[in-house]
Order: C-alpha cells, then structure tokens, then sequence
C-alpha cells in the first residue's frame, strides 16, 4: 500500500519494490525540483539535512558558489548537481528495495 496520494511518496514506494519504470519517472519528476533546491542551498551556503550537505560537497567539487549562479556557466553546473543528487537519491532506494528483509525470519521467543 502506498503512503499518500502525494506522487514523489507514491513513486518512492514503487522503487522500493523494484518497480524500474517508477525508477525512471521519479527521476523525471524529480530532477527539475531538485533544480530548485540546489540553487537555493548553494545561495545560503549551509547545509542542514544529508541532501544539502551532498548538495554543497558536489557544488565544492565542481567549483559551484553563490556567485555563480546567474552565469550560464553557474546554470549547467547546477543542472549536472541536480542530476548526480537524484541519482544518488534513487540508487538509496533501489538499495532498500534489494536489501533482504529480515524481519520475517526473526523468531521471537
């Protein structure tokens, strides 16, 4: 049973179950909103949850700052961010959904 109606909670689901075609469609749906998160955590510089610290060390590893955000320059390298975050963010839950489940196997006493 999915979460919610809301489409990234239902997509999520669906990855982690293995589903490839949900895979591909979250990665479509996702990277234009990451877009938008990656320029705003590069403008505050800060990073206070594991996807925006992921966000600023990519930024610092392509050379990315505030600055640079209005260039066109600034716009590709952010795009190429967006994308290596969404992946990373999809092969986590595709790393879920083939980790074994356990918990069935557990015998409690």
């Amino acid at each position: 049973m999915f979460r919610s109606s809301n489409i990234f909670s239902a997509l999520m689901d669906r990855v982690q179950v293995g589903d490839k075609t949900a895979q591909l469609e979250l990665r479509q749906k996702l990277e234009p909103e990451m877009v938008f998160i990656v320029r705003h955590v590069i403008e505050k510089g800060v990073g206070h949850s594991p996807m925006d610290r992921r966000i600023l060390a990519e930024a610092r590893r392509l050379g990315v700052h505030a600055g640079m955000i209005a260039t066109t320059d600034g716009e590709a390298l952010i795009r190429q961010i967006a994308e290596c975050v969404s992946g990373l963010f999809i092969a986590g839950l595709q790393r879920k959904a083939a980790a074994p489940r356990y918990a069935a196997d557990t015998i409690r006493a």
